[in-house]
């Protein structure tokens, strides 16, 4: 691995030939002394990795050509990434907290991630073309911070694409419930090659096909959940032949479940699985800023679809799972796989309480049908991790972060295509970690699921820890400039919200909190803790809940030591040094306007306007 691009640099960098920042730190005007010239040299340096950090963004443009427009980036980041969580997770989140436990498991999770993209996007929108949270961590924390976001970032998406590729076979098991297991994991193998070359396949046509076939996917997505809401309502109200089911499942059996405790601790504890539960369904927000680099006129576009992420969380989220508890008790056995089922990836299929809705009501094929889109949901999402993937690897080789072969692209003849094709390559070799659920599906799903939510909040926290510190400098130097604040509201101060920096600071706390006690339930059991590995050595202890003790705790906490060694690492090997406040320059730098393509299409102009 070569050493940082900015190493480089900035030990060549002659800061009396540098440009004059646009906003630099409040110096006056006395005789430099030491201590002042010495300042200057570190906002020079900084000034200059800003230009670095935009100049090396503008060579992934240059490579990756901006082909995404604003009508796919707003409806990709709403619905682009809805996938399984909602839809099988929501059944594990209702039996163990209750109806008005997980919406309120729900909301908190959302909450959470309402204030995590309110901080990004405020950064964003002022620096939307340094790499969006890995470069910002890097420019105004620590370059190890940044180093150790993007990696996590990537393993994130390349893990979470075997638990999508996985749930999808699991889903089409569905359409077969009176077959027998040896058949179904045929199934499952078909399926998972065929989803699995699907996915590359898109991804072999570049961005705009990419941006093309989520357009399509998202809408249909976006579709299917009003639909699963509206017939809920509908169901809830007593159509489909059944009688009003109003708000009966939260008198009988009761709007919290008591999760391995009696009394308000168990409730409590129920409700804090759901969130836990939830992160993995929340997970994504952060697309629109990953993208920002193949998304024409990024400046505006970005901040925009950033800004609309509420949409998803209180329609598509919090909405759904109130729906959902409405339909189907706590208490429903079917909510729960059962243990001994040979048919266990159809067994899976029918916890979803949108499918048991559905199966209630008197509706011929209503269950098949949602079924169906449901299967859609998480091809849809193996495509964007495929893509998210591929380009966060490509962005870490531009970075230095990773061996320079990374960055190898292919173009087509006419340049109509580009394909950061080793990206996609390593994508497809973490994705054989989906035949695992050829085994045993629902413990595949859980445990790959338990890493994407430990990595999901790590990356929250690093981007809340790097909004802290960016607002603590512009605090500063609103205090020692008085003109700082007149000077930049309208790049800078915009798009702040009147509520910072306390919903970050909650944000922060909720994340390190959820991290910490992410898989606490593995503390509740008795008895040592080993795994067989002998013939004549008895079984791996199994929760009826959870699965595998050892596994569970592994797949919940594996990702927080990888995270501190690569931040570690990353210091020891490179000695940087964490950004001081008084050294931050909050200068945008150079920021080109890309044309944007507008709409012409009736579609497109609703969009426009609703996006």
């Amino acid at each position: 691995m070569d050493a940082p691009p900015e190493a480089i640099l900035l030990r060549r960098v002659n800061p009396s030939q540098q440009q004059q920042p646009q906003v630099v730190p409040h110096v006056t005007t006395e005789a430099r002394s030491p201590t002042s010239e010495r300042r200057r040299l570190l906002f020079q340096r900084a000034r200059t990795r800003i230009e670095l950090y935009q100049e090396r963004w503008g060579r992934v443009g240059e490579q990756l050509p901006p082909q995404i427009n604003r009508k796919h980036i707003s409806v990709i980041s709403i619905g682009g990434v809805i996938g399984t969580g909602l839809y099988i997770g929501t059944a594990t989140a209702l039996r163990h907290a209750g109806p008005v436990g997980t919406l309120i498991g729900y909301i908190i999770t959302g909450t959470v991630v309402l204030s995590v993209v309110q901080s990004i996007g405020e950064i964003v929108a002022f620096l939307p073309n340094v790499g969006g949270p890995v470069g910002i961590a890097g420019l105004y924390v620590d370059p190890a911070l940044g180093f150790a976001l993007g990696w996590n970032a990537w393993y994130n998406w390349t893990i979470i694409l075997p638990t999508e590729l996985s749930a999808a076979a699991i889903l089409v098991n569905g359409f077969f419930p009176n077959k027998d297991a040896d058949f179904l994991k045929k199934v499952d193998l078909i399926c998972i090659s065929a989803f699995l070359v699907a996915a590359i396949g898109i991804n072999c046509f570049g961005s705009r096909a990419y941006g093309e076939a989520e357009f399509f996917f998202s809408c249909i997505k976006i579709t299917t959940i009003i639909g699963l809401i509206i017939a809920g309502i509908v169901l809830d109200a007593g159509g489909g032949g059944t009688e009003p089911i109003g708000f009966r499942y939260w008198r009988n059996p009761g709007p919290f479940v008591e999760y391995r405790a009696k009394g308000n601790l168990g409730k409590f504890l129920g409700v804090w699985s759901s969130t836990s539960q939830a992160v993995f369904a929340f997970f994504g927000t952060e697309v629109p800023g990953v993208a920002a680099g193949e998304v024409q006129n990024p400046t505006k576009n970005i901040p925009r679809a950033v800004k609309r992420i509420w949409i998803r969380i209180t329609l598509f989220y919090v909405l759904a799972v109130f729906v959902a508890g409405l339909l189907v008790p706590s208490d429903d056995p079917r909510l729960k796989p059962s243990p001994t089922s040979d048919n266990q990836g159809s067994n899976l299929v029918s916890t979803s309480p949108f499918v048991i809705a559905m199966i209630n009501s008197r509706v011929k094929h209503l269950d098949k049908i949602c079924n169906g889109a449901f299967v859609l949901s998480a091809f849809s999402a193996a495509v964007s991790d495929v893509y998210i993937s591929s380009r966060y690897l490509f962005f870490l080789a531009q970075c230095g972060h990773a061996p320079r072969f990374c960055a190898a692209i292919y173009r087509s003849r006419r340049h109509l295509t580009v394909i950061p094709w080793v990206g996609l390559v390593v994508a497809s070799g973490f994705a054989f970690l989906a035949f695992m659920s050829s085994s045993n599906a629902e413990e595949a799903f859980h445990w790959l699921s338990s890493m994407n939510s430990t990595t999901a909040l790590l990356s929250w926290i690093g981007m809340l820890v790097t909004y802290i510190r960016w607002y603590q400098g512009t605090q500063r130097e609103q205090k020692k400039n008085p003109n700082f604040y007149n000077d930049n509201w309208e790049t800078l101060f915009k798009n702040r919200h009147w509520a910072q920096p306390w919903i970050a600071i909650y944000a922060l706390f909720m994340c390190v909190n959820i991290l910490i006690f992410n898989g606490w339930f593995v503390f509740t059991r008795s008895g040592p803790w080993r795994i067989a590995v002998g013939v004549n050595d008895p079984p791996m202890p199994i929760d009826e809940d959870i699965g595998g003790w050892v596994p569970t705790f592994i797949s919940s906490y594996l990702a927080l030591p990888l995270f501190v060694l690569l931040f570690l690492g990353y210091k020891l090997v490179y000695r940087t040094q964490i950004v001081h406040l008084e050294n931050m320059v909050f200068t945008q730098g150079n920021i080109t306007e890309i044309h944007e393509e507008r709409p012409t299409t009736r579609l497109g102009k609703m969009l426009a306007v609703l996006f």
